[in-house]
């Protein structure tokens, strides 16, 4: 079922990435999401083989769940996608560990997995009230009016009062200057939720009578930028057009790869490590807190790029360790697979935190989605392999399978040390803005 699920999920991530480039990131989310559910719950309902397959199939078609991810680092300024990002991180790992202690009281896997999904679709139809459209994308689209519309929600929400005059004129993009919002920021004590960063270095906040002309100069400017934009937003080739984005793609895509195989075949392996199956999946899930806690408090010092390398190399060596299970040593204490099996996890799961927010800021607002549907692809790449590679490495070596991973993960982290570093810098909205962080 992983199979089909993964070579069915490669053209509905890209499918689904367009979508959301087209229609917007919270449609097209919603939609996806009740496919998922709906496919899932009908898969622990079928009593007949032959529609297994076929909901698996259904259920991977969505492949929208990267959107909520993107919608919120488009939401927050640069100094705090960081913590958003871990955040989200966090809230998997609480929500993860209840897994494993169901299955150990609930032995039907029907039971369990209609549990499972029935939670995990209530909370969501909830949430769906909460999700609010991306600024970005909507500024990007030139849906200037909405974009604003929404602005003053969040403010309201907040119990912030923004000016009765218009806050983004037409020929503005989403906030660039961190230096502009922090000072708009100290005079209207607007909380971070509410403060975007301007991505054109002008007022928007100026009196738009004094400036017609100018502002009509602009305007036709932006919209032929935008149009532009759009152009790129609708092509997969503009990620490989350009040698920067050509770089960027392909490394961030590999290194995707590489942690998607990590962290899963992780979870596949527990199966074959000393102890109870549960316990060791328990074991498994929780050890992310403190590579996420360590990824919070060192990015803002440290930024993206190093701390990826810093726990792609941990990962690598814990993993690569598991070869001292064919000593006298390992074979006396069979804990030494454990111990490794988590080392490796700590740095993997760091690096996954770290990536899923260092990815995106690496592509422009019009290649945003499109670029994260790559990595996703390269993901599902892992996935389909990853039970055939596991499976008959495990038949050779119980440890072999670790060491290729571990070896796998510091080969990765190289080229990694040669993609640009995106800490306190705004997303940016296009190409060139990209090559000019080179």
């Amino acid at each position: 079922m992983r199979t089909v699920a993964g070579v069915i999920t490669i053209p509905a991530t890209l499918i689904v990435s367009y979508l959301a480039d087209r229609f917007g990131r919270r449609k097209v989310f919603i939609i996806t999401f009740l496919i998922d559910r709906i496919a899932s719950i009908l898969y622990a309902a079928v009593r007949k083989l032959a529609f297994v397959p076929i909901l698996a199939g259904i259920a991977a078609l969505s492949a929208g769940e990267f959107l909520p991810i993107l919608i919120a680092y488009e939401l927050f300024p640069a100094r705090y996608r960081g913590f958003v990002g871990i955040a989200c991180n966090v809230v998997w790992v609480v929500t993860a560990c209840f897994i494993p202690l169901m299955g150990n009281f609930i032995r039907q896997w029907r039971t369990l997995s209609l549990s499972v999904t029935g939670l995990a679709t209530g909370v969501g139809l909830i949430l769906f009230w909460f999700i609010p459209e991306s600024p970005t994308w909507l500024i990007s689209q030139h849906r200037f009016t909405e974009a604003e519309t929404l602005l003053r929600k969040i403010a309201k929400f907040n119990k912030i009062k923004l000016p009765e005059t218009t806050i983004i004129q037409k020929e503005c993009l989403l906030k660039e200057s961190d230096k502009i919002s922090d000072k708009y920021l100290s005079t209207t004590s607007i909380p971070p939720t509410t403060c975007f960063h301007v991505r054109r270095k002008v007022d928007c906040f100026r009196p738009r009578d004094k400036v017609e002309d100018q502002e009509r100069s602009e305007q036709q400017q932006q919209q032929q930028q935008g149009a532009v934009d759009k152009q790129h937003g609708q092509r997969f080739r503009d990620l490989l057009k350009s040698r920067r984005m050509r770089i960027i793609t392909l490394v961030v895509s590999g290194l995707f790869m590489v942690n998607a195989l990590v962290y899963s075949g992780l979870f596949f392996l527990a199966a074959y490590l000393p102890g109870n199956i549960h316990v060791n999946n328990f074991l498994i899930i929780v050890v992310e807190l403190p590579s996420y806690i360590v990824a919070l408090l060192i990015m803002p010092r440290l930024g993206r790029k190093w701390l990826t390398v810093g726990f792609q190399l941990l990962s690598g060596l814990g993993l690569v360790a598991s070869i001292l299970e064919i000593t006298e040593f390992g074979k006396q204490h069979s804990w030494v697979a454990l111990v490794t099996a988590l080392i490796g996890k700590v740095g993997i799961s760091g690096s996954y935190a770290v990536i899923y927010l260092y990815g995106p800021e690496l592509f422009p607002t019009s290649l945003r989605s499109l670029g994260f549907s790559a990595c996703r692809v390269s993901e599902m790449f892992a996935q389909i392999i990853l039970p055939y590679a596991s499976i008959y490495l495990v038949k050779v070596a119980p440890w072999l399978p670790r060491v290729l991973f571990g070896g796998l993960a510091i080969l990765i982290s190289i080229p990694v040390v040669f993609l640009p570093e995106t800490k306190g810098k705004p997303l940016p909205e296009t190409i060139h803005e990209i090559e000019t962080w080179h």
